[in-house]
């Protein structure tokens, strides 16, 4: 099973949820939002096509 989220706020809590139902937990990642990952960039640019986003209009 794996979690992918959002943002970080709630790791901490999830993770404490997870140990407590006895399921085994590891962290992975960076401090680098996935959406700046470079190998991420072309399917997110695949993604903009598809649904005909102007260029940067999902950026933060």
């Amino acid at each position: 099973m794996a979690v992918i989220a959002r943002s970080g706020t709630r790791l901490g809590a999830l993770r404490r949820e997870l140990v407590s139902a006895s399921v085994p937990v590891a962290l992975l990642g960076s401090d680098l939002p996935l959406r700046d990952e470079p190998a991420v960039a072309p399917l997110l640019a695949a993604v903009r096509t598809c649904a005909g986003a102007p260029r940067g209009a999902w950026r933060r």
